[in-house]
């Protein structure tokens, strides 16, 4: 298993964006993790690596600079293992995967139920089943 601690699983199916380019100067000397992100990549990358991730369905407000923990080969594709270097970053990206997960519930539900939730309603039918497994931020 490629795995050494719990990262927050993103799905299949909500966008997200990796992009290699150049992230601040200061972060390249970061160590300390503030949480972690498994996603799959079409893209080999290399484990120290930092990427600047985002949500593109959602605002601007929900990236991060991660670090390529780990990095493994899945047949077509490759599931990463990134961690957090800001642990604002880290708490506002976070609640952009909830949010993402939400509005994804509330889709799923009208196609599956036919049942019209607003965004309040979606996130308190998530928030009551789905919100004691998501992984908590750490301290």
């Amino acid at each position: 298993m490629c795995r050494s601690i719990t990262p927050i699983e993103h799905p299949r199916d909500i966008p997200l964006l990796l992009e290699q380019s150049n992230p601040p100067p200061h972060l390249h000397d970061v160590i300390a993790r503030s949480g972690s992100l498994s996603c799959l990549d079409s893209h080999q990358r290399e484990p120290g690596s930092l990427l600047r991730i985002s949500l593109p369905d959602l605002s601007d407000d929900y990236w991060a600079w991660m670090r390529v923990h780990w990095c493994c080969r899945q047949a077509d594709y490759f599931q990463l293992g990134l961690d957090f270097l800001d642990s604002e970053q880290a708490f506002r990206f976070r609640l952009g995967e909830q949010i993402a997960q939400i509005n994804r519930y509330r889709q799923q539900i009208q196609c599956e139920e036919g049942r019209r939730l607003n965004q309040e309603q979606a996130a308190q039918e998530w928030i009551g089943k789905f919100a004691a497994a998501f992984p908590a931020h750490p301290v």
